[in-house]
């Protein structure tokens, strides 16, 4: 009976292997000098990742501003920042005079 062998993949010097959290498929990323807060592509769903740990790497999928504006931050809620007053009402009282 024949043994399967198991495909391995050989990273260069400089490759990380991680794994893309959206569709858990193997992200390699090349850098000589890898650290915390770099970025890469997955290449296979093209999620923009954030290098969140180095050894074992760890990636995270780097939020959108976009996504941000449509979870409801002050710009899009209606909501008037502190210190800002409505001119209109002050039309409405010099009327009233």
């Amino acid at each position: 009976m024949a043994k399967k062998k198991k495909q391995v993949m050989n990273l260069g010097e400089y490759e990380h292997l991680g794994e893309c959290p959206e569709c858990q498929r193997a992200v390699i990323v090349e850098s000589t000098n890898l650290s915390i807060g770099d970025e890469a592509a997955c290449e296979e769903c093209g999620v923009m990742l954030e290098v969140l740990e180095i050894d074992p790497l760890i990636l995270v999928e780097i939020e959108n501003e976009d996504d941000n504006e449509e979870e409801g931050d002050a710009a899009g809620s209606g909501i008037a920042p502190l210190g800002y007053e409505d001119d209109k009402d002050d039309e409405d009282d010099e009327d009233e005079v």
